[in-house]
């Protein structure tokens, strides 16, 4: 697909807000400079420039600049309408589970949540709005892989992952896990993005069929006894079905089988290991397969192409 004309200015420059992130909130001009391997005069001026608008602001102690109010004003308006749809049944999960409910989306090969009930309780996991992460762990971001393309996922993590990480040691492994949980419908992990917690999800298909989100509840291990994460995933799945039906989904048309049984029985256990999931091959996709492949392939590396151009000293 040929890549559209953009102004290089500008592409640039908002590439450079990409690396305002959870991991790396804030930076000064010179360690950004180095990062993207650009003269420091045109950081310099490009933030003070975001920073004019609202889109930055400069702590005037430190010189260091992080994201702005603004910012938080325009996300809000492009919350997905989705995200608002989901949001009284989350908030009614959050208070049949006591524990914070997320709803997840994949944008750029990335996930990202996009809407966050918390939970009551003091000790309590933080759904943060706007946090992204990758496809490979995490039981809400699997629900999302194993519902996509294999070569789509592999490109996504070889995008927004250093060569070296692990899991390019493993992938045999993660596709196996993934064709898993796509057979039975869920996902339960504990530890793989943070110590001591534990979440339980499923997907959220559209009108058409396809899953375009992942919902899950999320809280500290010590309280995700096999109990609750068999609740959990009872009323996982009717607030899942609710939503989709909300957007025209039949009811029953959405994903999980009848409340209660041996697949509830199955998420008390907690996750297998991989050892235990279908044997490698084409993985079950339920429901209609996504964009073709080259297409996402495309759309997944935008953030490679931007690193071939401008650098990033890596």
């Amino acid at each position: 697909m040929t890549r559209p004309h953009l102004l290089k200015t500008l592409d640039r420059s908002l590439w450079m807000l990409t690396f305002f992130e959870s991991e790396r909130p804030e930076w000064g001009v010179s360690e950004l400079a180095r990062r993207l391997d650009l003269p420091k005069s045109l950081v310099q001026k490009t933030l003070a420039t975001f920073a004019q608008h609202g889109f930055l602001s400069q702590d005037p102690l430190t010189r260091r600049y992080r994201l702005g109010l603004r910012i938080l004003s325009l996300a809000r308006m492009a919350q997905p309408a989705l995200a608002r749809a989901a949001y009284p049944h989350m908030v009614q999960l959050a208070e049949l589970t006591e524990e914070t409910v997320k709803l997840t989306q994949v944008d750029g090969g990335q996930t990202v949540i996009v809407a966050a009930v918390e939970s009551p309780h003091s000790l309590r996991m933080t759904g943060r709005v706007g946090e992204r992460r990758t496809l490979h762990a995490g039981a809400s971001n699997k629900i999302l892989a194993a519902h996509m393309a294999w070569p789509e996922v592999v490109q996504a993590l070889r995008a927004h992952l250093p060569p070296d990480d692990p899991v390019f040691g493993r992938l045999d492994q993660l596709r196996r896990e993934l064709a898993d949980i796509a057979a039975r419908g869920w996902a339960v992990s504990t530890g793989e993005n943070e110590e001591g917690v534990t979440a339980v999800s499923v997907p959220v298909r559209d009108v058409f069929g396809y899953v375009t989100a992942s919902l899950s509840v999320v809280g500290p291990t010590v309280r995700m006894t096999a109990q609750r994460r068999q609740m959990c995933l009872r009323l996982l799945r009717r607030t899942a079905r609710k939503i989709s039906e909300q957007f025209g989904v039949l009811p029953g048309g959405a994903d999980g089988a009848e409340d209660g049984g041996a697949d509830e029985a199955s998420c008390a256990a907690g996750p297998e290991p991989s050892a235990n999931a279908a044997a490698e091959g084409g993985m079950p996709r339920p429901g209609p397969q996504r964009a073709d492949e080259d297409q996402a392939a495309s759309s997944v590396s935008e953030r490679s192409e931007h690193t071939r151009q401008y650098g990033t000293g890596e």
